[in-house]
């Protein structure tokens, strides 16, 4: 393998190791899927006013209405005790 080619290979193996040690995650948004273990359950903050539901293997939003908001991820805790005729149900 040439110079070039072995700078390459060393670049890629630090842009790998870096985004690893970094802890990089995937953004889970309204829609997303989320996996059977996680069926049911408030799985992570979409922000601090609402939490993401796992509900039939998709995430939907559910309003943190109360004074805590969201906080936490899997299980994350959303605060309900301001809900609104009408808002998804936390469980």
């Amino acid at each position: 393998m040439s110079r070039g080619g072995l700078i390459q290979v060393a670049v890629w193996i630090l842009v790998l190791a870096l985004t690893g040690a970094t802890g990089c995650k995937e953004h889970r948004a309204p829609g997303g899927k989320c996996g059977l273990a996680e069926e049911g359950q408030l799985v992570a903050c979409d922000g601090s006013g609402s939490a993401l539901l796992c509900r039939n293997l998709r995430l939907s939003a559910v309003p943190c209405r109360g004074a805590r908001g969201c906080s936490g991820e899997a299980p994350a805790s959303c605060d309900v005790s301001l809900a609104q005729e009408g808002d998804p149900c936390a469980t």
